[in-house]
């Protein structure tokens, strides 16, 4: 019997110093769950024959943005807001690392209702482009936007004009009547930037692939597609 415990006593404490020693798993930080969550946002959409316009401006694009949740709700008062993710096209022709945007907007009229919405807009010109990191950017006013939003209670509008900056594809849950994306204003997460790569780190710097990550890896080889 005594043969028999020994082993087992010496087994157990080599367990014992092996869990000492190993590294708790990290948990993925909000970052990183974004970067995640606008992935597979873009997969899941791409998929889908209605917005299949998206696979045709790709590879065209100047830049994507990728807003996972975007919540929208109001009763006369509407309000809308989410945080989002721009990818850059680089000289070489790949696609730079995320920088993170929020987007905003407020608006008086008839609505009522709640709504959670996925939203990605490809820009496809560099004055668009330009326009995203040089201030906040309004939508519809500091450049144009062909809207193709389809979705419960939800107008959809799917010509595309040709001298837009870029184009928006929404995918809507929830019911809300009045208002659109136009209005809606874009703007530079930066704490959530130098979070995800070094305190200090500007979009600008990301967008011309001066800084990266490699849990965005997936997200640009989906992009490479």
């Amino acid at each position: 019997m005594t043969r028999l415990i020994r082993p087992i006593a010496a087994f157990v404490a080599l367990l014992l110093i092996v869990v000492a020693h190993t590294p708790p798993a990290q948990a993925l930080t909000e970052q990183q769950e974004l970067v995640e969550r606008a992935r597979l946002t873009l997969v899941s959409m791409r998929q889908e024959e209605r917005y299949a316009a998206i696979n045709r401006l790709l590879p065209d694009a100047r830049a994507i943005m990728v807003f996972p949740d975007v919540f929208r709700g109001g009763f006369v008062l509407g309000g809308e807001g989410g945080t989002g993710v721009l990818l850059a096209r680089l000289d070489d022709g790949s696609w730079s690392y995320p920088a993170f945007f929020g987007m905003g907007t407020g608006s008086v009229g008839l609505q009522i209702g709640g709504q959670v919405s996925e939203t990605v807009l490809v820009v496809m010109t560099e004055d668009g482009l330009n326009a995203l990191f040089d201030s906040q950017v309004t939508l519809g006013a500091d450049a144009s936007v062909a809207v193709a939003s389809i979705g419960s209670g939800i107008e959809a509008r799917t010509g595309l004009d040709t001298n837009a900056d870029m184009y928006a594809f929404s995918r809507n849950q929830g019911l809300f009547f009045g208002g659109a994306l136009e209005g809606s204003y874009l703007f530079e997460r930066d704490a959530w930037n130098g979070a995800y790569y070094t305190p200090g780190a500007a979009g600008e710097a990301i967008r011309h692939g001066l800084y990266t990550n490699s849990h965005a890896d997936s997200l640009r080889a989906e992009l490479a597609r």
